[in-house]
């Protein structure tokens, strides 16, 4: 059998951007809007998180 090849349209690119904090040993990740938030999210770095009842992070702000 032949295997089959999908073709890409160029153009039509997406880029998403997720940062993964930590808190107790639990892993939570969240998406960025932009590359200069997703340039925040550095190792080592702290944040604020508010997490909703279905584990979902739904506000985060690096802390200085």
């Amino acid at each position: 059998s032949v295997p089959s090849v999908a073709s890409a349209t160029p153009g039509q690119r997406t880029e998403r951007y997720v940062c993964v904090v930590e808190v107790g040993g639990k892993q939570y990740d969240f998406p960025l809007r932009t590359v200069d938030a997703y340039e925040q999210c550095e190792p080592g770095s702290q944040w604020s998180i508010a997490i909703n009842g279905l584990g979902d992070v739904v506000e985060a702000k690096r802390v200085e």
